[in-house]
């Protein structure tokens, strides 16, 4: 279970990342567009597939606005890049929900990944709703031995993600995840006692996570889309959860404003997502939580 960091990633993967996300900036806000309007066509007049197109849209949005929010944050426009992201969990957490409402039709076991993701930003976000909601989630489908969303052999990020989902909703962690989490990239974070115990585990493990986020260790790497590749949640989420007195985020090669959330993240629903969200309701049982 121990991750070894590969010899290609570099110390400056996250700036490297950063400026090729803002090189590509003239794509995003067309593409928003164009995704935006394939959405609203679909509400107006539905095809047969027009709950799939729902689901891909979703998600496409949620990485086009995260890449654009970027653009913010290198522009210096920090509160825009802030409601950018808000607008792009948004997203990504309907197209989950969607996905849940729906009995998962193209089930396997990356889903666990997007739910471990959606929990930690939860946390690393103080939204108590979706914390425990995605907590019961993945502590329910780790539980089920026969479940094609059940990971068969869980990454060091699902581990995690499950020993801190069973203390959210006060249940009886495995042996196994706490084990896994000894062995692997997050102790040196999760028992770090002191200040520099802190500071020393961020800069270690915020080199070796990139490894899970650029390179292929199976078919569904944790951090694969944005804003999760520049977006530390499971880093944040230990921080708020072991060391809530203790924070202090300072890594060179990945300091930016998604390191820093807000106090309060406005939550502005966009117009489109709620139409879309009501025509979901008219056929679907939609999970009522949401970001607050």
């Amino acid at each position: 279970m121990k991750h070894q960091p590969t010899p290609r990633i570099k110390k400056d993967w996250a700036k490297r990342e950063w400026r090729s996300i803002v090189s590509n900036s003239d794509f995003f806000q067309s593409d928003i567009r164009r995704v935006t309007k394939k959405i609203d066509s679909e509400l107006s007049e539905p095809t047969e597939n027009e709950f799939g197109k729902y689901l891909s849209g979703s998600a496409s949005l949620a990485a086009l606005t995260a890449a654009h929010a970027i653009e913010m944050f290198d522009a210096s426009r920090v509160d825009m890049g802030w409601e950018l992201i808000a607008t792009s969990l948004q997203y990504f957490l309907n197209e989950f929900k969607l996905d849940f409402a729906m009995g998962f039709p193209h089930a396997h076991p990356g889903v666990t990944n997007r739910a471990s993701l959606i929990y930690c930003t939860a946390l690393a976000t103080k939204s108590r709703s979706v914390g425990e909601w995605t907590a019961r989630f993945l502590v329910e489908t780790e539980a089920k031995q026969g479940s094609k969303l059940r990971p068969q052999t869980p990454n060091e990020f699902e581990c995690l993600c499950f020993q801190l989902a069973a203390e959210t909703i006060g249940v009886k962690a495995k042996p196994e995840w706490s084990t896994a989490i000894g062995m692997g990239m997050y102790y040196p974070l999760w028992s770090a006692d002191s200040i520099r115990d802190i500071q020393d585990a961020i800069d270690l493990l915020a080199v070796n996570r990139a490894a899970l986020s650029l390179e292929v260790l199976d078919d569904y790497p944790p951090f694969e889309t944005l804003p999760f590749t520049l977006f530390p949640v499971e880093i944040l989420a230990v921080l708020l959860i072991r060391h809530a007195e203790q924070i202090h985020f300072d890594f060179g090669c990945i300091e930016s404003p998604l390191c820093h959330p807000p106090a309060e993240i406005e939550w502005e629903k966009p117009r489109l997502l709620a139409r879309l969200e009501d025509r979901i309701r008219e056929r679907y049982d939609f999970p009522e939580v949401d970001w607050e």
